[in-house]
């Protein structure tokens, strides 16, 4: 038969450090496997709540004051007017031949006339186009036969 196990000795002292071993060869191992792309995260936006109550109405502003000056006084009364009356279009007396350039009106004119040769406005004065003296038109230039001519003055 076998005996019980004594008792367990002390421990020993630490033996000396052995002899260094031969560095490893250098340079770097081969690059792994790449992993696989991770899943893409989701966006998600949750629901719109509910429309909060409208405010109360705030109060009414001032009302902006209108300010109105003092009216002037009246204007003298103009001159009264003298009664003229208008002629529009009325055709001068004298032969349009190419050759006449005196004409006659039916009255004579107050202030200015308002000549014109087919259509066309004929400014009066020397040097002008036309020259008037009482009921006589001096015309520069003779118009021709079938020329209108027509004049709107006041007397």
């Amino acid at each position: 038969p076998t005996g019980s196990q004594g008792p367990t000795g002390p421990t020993g002292s630490q033996g000396s450090t052995g002899v260094q071993g031969p560095t490893g060869p250098s340079g770097t191992g081969p690059t792994g496997l790449t992993g696989a792309t991770g899943a893409s995260g989701s966006t998600v936006t949750g629901p719109t709540g509910p429309t909060g109550v409208t405010g109360p109405t705030g109060s009414t502003g001032a009302s902006g004051s209108t300010v109105t000056g003092p009216t002037g006084s009246i204007g003298p009364t103009g001159p009264t007017g003298a009664g003229e009356t208008w002629i529009i279009n009325e055709v001068p007396s004298g032969d349009m031949n190419g050759t006449n350039i005196t004409f006659t009106l039916a009255h004579t004119p107050v202030g200015q006339i308002m000549l014109y040769l087919n259509g066309q406005y004929l400014f009066p004065g020397s040097g002008n186009d036309y020259t008037i003296s009482g009921v006589i038109i001096s015309m520069s230039v003779a118009p021709v036969a079938n020329d209108r001519c027509c004049a709107n003055y006041r007397y």
